[in-house]
C-alpha cells in the first residue's frame, strides 16, 4: 500500500531515477556473474538460444548480457533508466542487442509484452511493492510451461536495528505491507508462487540467508 502510493508520485516514465549514474557506474564495476547461478538457471531452463527471457531488476545487466551471448532473446526490466543505458552500451559493445523495460517491476505486465518462456531475478525481488501481488504478476507474464528462476536474500541477510527497522519488517511479515524495501521472510517467495496460481515450486534453502526458488509454469 505504501510502496504503491510512492509510486504514483515517483514515475520512472516521467524522468524520475532512484539510481544516480555515479552510483550505476560504480556498482557497474564492481557487480559479478555467479558462474553457479548461471549453471542453474541453463540447467533448469534449457538451452537459451531463441528463447525469451526477462531479466528482472536486471540492475547494471551483468546477467542479461550473459544471457545474451548465450543467444537468448534477452527483455531488461529496471526502475533505471541510467541502469538501462549502461546495459544497452554493453550489448552495444560486443555487437547484441536486447529490448529495454522501464517501469517498476510489478509493472512487468504492462511495460514489456509477456509470454516469456523464462524468467529470472537475482537479489531484486526486495523492491517490488507486494509479494504476493508480484508472485501473480510474474506468473501471468510467462508463457505456459515456462520457468521463473529467484534468487533473493531475506530477512535473516540482515540484522533489524532500532525500531523503525523492526516495525518496517514486522508489518511486511505480519501483514504484507511494505515499507521500503524490507527482505522478505524465509519461505514467503515459495508460498507467494503456491498461492498466485497453478505452478510447480522447487526450492534451494541450503544457505540460511537466501532463498533460491524455482518454478514452472502450469501448461495449458
Amino acid at each position: 500500500m505504501v510502496n504503491w502510493l510512492h509510486s504514483l508520485f515517483y514515475d520512472p516514465a516521467r524522468g524520475w531515477d532512484p539510481i544516480s549514474v555515479q552510483y550505476a557506474q560504480e556498482y557497474g564495476r564492481i557487480a559479478a556473474v555467479d558462474p553457479q547461478i548461471v549453471s542453474r538457471f541453463v540447467d533448469t531452463v534449457g538451452e537459451l538460444r531463441g528463447k525469451r527471457v526477462a531479466d528482472v531488476g536486471s540492475g547494471p545487466g551483468h546477467y542479461s548480457l550473459e544471457f545474451a551471448r548465450r543467444g537468448a532473446e534477452v527483455t531488461c526490466v529496471d526502475i533505471s533508466r541510467n541502469y538501462l543505458a549502461m546495459i544497452e552500451a554493453r550489448m552495444s559493445h560486443e555487437g547484441l542487442s536486447a529490448h529495454y523495460a522501464l517501469g517498476y517491476m510489478d509493472s512487468i505486465n504492462r511495460i514489456t509484452s509477456g509470454n516469456f518462456d523464462a524468467l529470472f531475478s537475482n537479489v531484486a525481488w526486495n523492491y517490488c511493492m507486494n509479494d504476493w501481488s508480484f508472485a501473480r504478476n510474474l506468473l501471468q507474464a510467462m508463457r505456459p510451461g515456462g520457468v521463473i528462476m529467484i534468487r533473493e536474500t531475506n530477512e535473516a541477510y540482515v540484522p533489524r536495528t532500532g525500531g523503525y527497522s523492526r516495525a518496517v519488517y514486522w508489518l511486511n511479515d505480519t501483514i504484507g505491507w511494505k515499507i521500503g524495501h524490507p527482505r522478505p521472510p524465509h519461505g514467503r517467495i515459495a508460498e507467494a508462487f503456491r498461492r498466485a496460481g497453478p505452478c510447480e515450486v522447487s526450492v534451494d534453502y541450503s544457505e540460511p540467508t537466501v532463498d533460491i526458488v524455482t518454478v514452472r509454469s502450469a501448461s495449458r
